[in-house]
């Protein structure tokens, strides 16, 4: 009982410090005395990684070169259960979006099934707004799935980009999901463009339902948009 709230309190705290938001791991331990141990362990453990895998100088610090049949290629993204690459799989010959469970959590029972009924979650689906996962494993202590890599942007990247051009301040570059949205909230087709993609959305949630899945963690940083106007969702935590 100890490990799973050890668990559920580091994975909260580390989705805030992708946020920028997150205390001291000093000031969580001291919040919860009686699980000083087994959080200084994680905390630990999640130092020890940073070190310990710095590899290529092109990657960011504590990215493994190769985990099982696919060779890393950059980081597209973390979140509190782990880190997403991109990869190839060398032997399909194809991109595809690596997700690696962090090995800060890896030793948890708790952590490792989460991350297994996420992956099974999204094994179950044929939908287009679905991201499809292609097959999940266990490599030199890596638990890790894969998945369709999406050339898009997560929703918030482009909700982002919309805010900044209203307050004047456009990206140099917008994105193709930015382009294909628009950014002109006044002009009656952006939201006929939102209608239509999040119309999708719900035919994919009415989906995942009718098989007795729901997705826990539903925002914008986990949904996709394509540059054709496709909104795909992805982690079925």
């Amino acid at each position: 009982m100890q490990e799973d709230r050890a668990t559920s309190i580091f994975e909260a705290w580390y989705e805030q410090h992708d946020r920028g938001e997150a205390p001291s791991p000093e000031e969580v331990i001291r919040e919860h005395p009686d699980l000083a141990e087994p959080l200084r362990a994680r905390f630990t453990g999640l130092g020890v990684l940073d070190q310990v895998l710095q590899l290529p100088s092109d990657l960011p610090r504590g990215t493994p070169e190769q985990i099982g049949d696919y060779r890393i290629l950059r980081e597209i993204g973390r979140g509190g259960m782990g880190v997403v690459y991109e990869a190839e799989q060398t032997s399909m010959q194809r991109r595809v979006a690596l997700k690696v469970l962090s090995l800060a959590v890896t030793s948890t029972a708790q952590a490792v099934k989460r991350f297994q009924r996420e992956a099974r979650a999204g094994g179950k689906f044929h939908h287009t707004n679905i991201v499809p996962i292609y097959g999940m494993g266990q490599h030199a202590g890596h638990w890790y799935y894969a998945m369709e890599l999406v050339e898009g942007s997560p929703l918030n990247t482009v909700l982002e980009d919309v805010r900044r051009t209203q307050h004047g301040h456009p990206p140099e570059t917008p994105s193709e999901p930015t382009s294909y949205l628009g950014t002109d909230t006044s002009d009656p087709g952006y939201f006929k463009r939102v209608a239509e993609m999040f119309a999708g959305v719900a035919d994919a949630l009415d989906h995942a339902h009718q098989q007795g899945v729901i997705h826990r963690d539903l925002k914008p940083s986990n949904l996709l948009l394509e540059a054709d106007g496709t909104l795909k969702l992805v982690d079925f935590g």
